[in-house]
């Protein structure tokens, strides 16, 4: 119980950060086991965290705008952000992809324009970036590469 509200606060506080407002959350706990939490006057108003096993250290994290659109989804392991990271615009549009490992990134990252334009690709390695980077204009044509 005390791992589970434990890690309960650390992602609080993770999700409070995140919030371009220091707006007090409101929270509520569903029969499946979601934590609501909801952010008056911030553009992340409502935070989900569905529980994915009993002990409480691997959660689903969605974060929604206001206009009830998926902001951000991912996966947090012991506290910490693990594994595949999306984020869309408020018009559900994908805007960035990523990975982390223990909550460094690592993997492919890969950043589109709104439109669906590929923005820029690379890999980061032990949260810098390593690799061949690839920049793209706002019409898909390469603009330059940079070896990290």
């Amino acid at each position: 119980m005390k791992l589970r509200f434990k890690s309960f606060l650390l992602i609080l506080l993770i999700a409070v950060a995140a919030c371009t407002n220091e707006s007090v959350p409101q929270q509520s706990q569903n029969d499946e086991g979601e934590v609501l939490s909801y952010f008056n006057d911030s553009i992340t108003p409502k935070v989900v965290w569905q529980y994915n096993n009993s002990d409480s250290t691997d959660i689903t994290a969605s974060h929604f705008y206001k206009n009830g659109k998926l902001q951000m989804k991912g996966q947090i392991l012991n506290g910490v952000r693990n594994g595949k990271w999306t984020a869309w615009d408020d018009q559900g549009r994908m805007l960035s992809t990523g990975n982390y490992i223990d909550g460094i990134e690592n993997g492919m990252w890969t950043v589109w324009f709104p439109d669906g334009v590929k923005r820029y690709e690379g890999m980061f390695k032990d949260g810098k970036r390593s690799g061949v980077w690839k920049f793209y204009d706002n019409q898909g044509m390469l603009l330059k590469e940079i070896e990290y």
